[in-house]
């Protein structure tokens, strides 16, 4: 069943609790082979986060709370990222929660007024999002694993309309293909029916309206409460494949460059997002985990992601894939 159009009161949210340092206009990038220079200090073999962000808001009768960060090649201690917000107002309480590690995800969003079913004016978000890249050695296949569960309920009473009791989750992992594009991206989310080129109420819309979906590159999952279906407890697994784009050395590098001249750039792009408004709650906080990997169809081996090597250069961003919304955003700029 796909969830009515979010109201206005929580899709203004939603663009509320998107960090201002993540909506920061970026230099430029072409995706495709990244500079030589861009790996200096990487080990070969190694998955490294690029990119990592929490954020958790809330809403009651138009006051907001909010808080998120966003860190691009994070040190060790953003690896365990977690913030909270919440408040409570006449009855009325909201609570949302964005954490993350190097390899989990968890995000959950709570909206409710116990003593009374047909309460409006209550929203909430939890959102948390990872990328990661890798030189490896080889030109293979590298497969992932994510398990995903959690739980989606309603107890309000409101069933139609702006103000209906709903919950939703969203949550996909992105593979990287092999030279990139802009355009081969777009494609894959577009067949998945999310339009990255969309911008804020647009592109909130679809995100309230996803549903599962499988591709090569691509797995994404979407599920709904409401108070026809008020109770949701999801156990399901996104498979993606990541493949690798060659490192083509054509001018001198260092030598302790030499390494990673034709060997091949992967990259993965996680992300969960969680909302409730009127009455719902999206418990997800324990959920989304970078499990497992296999190689060329090999034995599943335990994924393992380190903080970024030192000092990386600005080629490297390209890493970040389509690195949550606020991405969205940055790509459209940079092709302005």
């Amino acid at each position: 069943m796909r969830l009515p159009h979010a109201s206005a009161l929580a899709l203004s949210l939603l663009a509320l609790t998107l960090p201002a340092a993540a909506q920061t206009t970026l230099p430029g990038l072409t995706l495709g082979t990244p500079d030589p220079s861009s790996f200096y200090g990487a080990l070969l073999n190694q998955w490294y986060a690029s990119a990592a962000q929490v954020s958790a808001g809330t809403m009651i009768d138009g006051l907001p709370t909010q808080a998120g960060s966003f860190t691009m090649f994070p040190a060790p201690s953003a690896l365990a990222a977690r913030v909270e917000s919440s408040q409570t107002q006449d009855g009325k309480s909201a609570a949302a929660l964005g954490k993350l590690t190097a390899t989990t995800l968890g995000a959950s969003a709570t909206a409710i007024a116990p003593l009374d079913p047909k309460a409006t004016g209550m929203a909430s978000v939890g959102y948390s999002m990872m990328s990661y890249w890798a030189v490896l050695d080889q030109d293979a296949t590298v497969h992932f694993s994510l398990p995903l569960e959690g739980r989606l309920t309603t107890t309000g009473s409101l069933a139609t309309g702006s103000d209906a009791s709903l919950a939703g989750v969203v949550a996909w992992a992105y593979g990287s293909e092999v030279n990139p594009t802009s355009a081969s991206q777009a494609a894959l989310f577009a067949n998945a029916g999310i339009d990255v080129n969309a911008e804020g109420e647009t592109l909130l819309r679809q995100l309230a309206t996803v549903q599962p979906s499988s591709q090569t590159h691509l797995a994404v999952f979407g599920a709904q409460a409401d108070t026809s279906r008020t109770w949701v407890d999801v156990n399901s697994t996104l498979d993606v494949t990541a493949q690798g784009t060659r490192i083509d050395c054509t001018t001198p590098v260092p030598a302790p460059l030499t390494p990673i001249c034709g060997r091949y750039f992967y990259f993965m792009n996680v992300a969960l997002f969680t909302g409730a408004q009127n009455g719902a709650s999206a418990d997800f906080s324990h959920t989304l985990n970078v499990a497992t990997y296999s190689i060329n169809g090999g034995p599943a081996q335990a994924f393992n992601a380190v903080s970024a090597v030192p000092e990386p250069t600005s080629d490297l961003l390209f890493a970040l894939g389509l690195a949550g919304l606020s991405a969205w955003r940055w790509a459209r700029r940079t092709r302005r």
